[in-house]
């Protein structure tokens, strides 16, 4: 969380008036609100990517199952051939 008054009073120290470090502290604190993640943010993010994971996976596995039945098929086929020479 972002400290306004600690803000404020170091722009004070620093030259600035009461006016314009209140002015810059509430514009910052502002700005940190609107664009950083907040924690129920990334909870969101994470359960959203857990779901897509989790559907690349079962899609993987589908796609590896396919390929184990062709290349069965396959040496099935190929060793039918060689058994009848």
């Amino acid at each position: 969380m972002f400290d306004t008054l600690k803000y404020t009073n170091g722009a004070i120290q620093a030259g600035y008036t009461r006016e314009q470090a209140e002015y810059q502290a509430n514009e910052m604190a502002l700005l940190i609100e609107e664009t950083l993640a907040k924690k129920e943010d990334l909870q969101g993010l994470e359960i959203s990517l857990k779901k897509e994971i989790d559907r690349i996976k079962n899609d993987l596995i589908i796609k590896l199952g396919g390929l184990m039945i062709i290349c069965s098929s396959a040496i099935i086929g190929v060793l039918g051939l060689i058994m009848k020479m």
